[in-house]
């Protein structure tokens, strides 16, 4: 299974990665590896995200984030990127 972004998504997780780094660098890039290895497990059937069938579609992401993802002919996309309510900055 492939993963794609929708544009959309795109521009939210380089929004995300660039806010996190200009807090620290460090973060940013566990932030980008923790995102991918989710991304990866949940595209080989590695893991399975129950939330995949629920009508949210939310699944944990990394620490702190959530990704809003649909499988859709036989591709994994990612259609938002956001922070859980208790991590969220001012």
């Amino acid at each position: 299974m492939k993963v794609r972004v929708t544009p959309g998504a795109h521009r939210e997780l380089l929004e995300l990665v660039v806010r996190v780094r200009d807090r620290d660098r460090g973060e940013a890039i566990r932030l980008v590896t923790e995102l991918a290895d989710r991304l990866d497990s949940l595209a080989d059937g590695d893991d399975v995200a129950p939330e995949l069938g629920s009508v949210v579609h939310a699944a944990a992401a990394a620490d702190g984030h959530r990704l809003y993802v649909r499988e859709r002919s036989g591709d994994l996309w990612v259609l938002a990127v956001w922070p859980d309510a208790g991590t969220r900055g001012p």
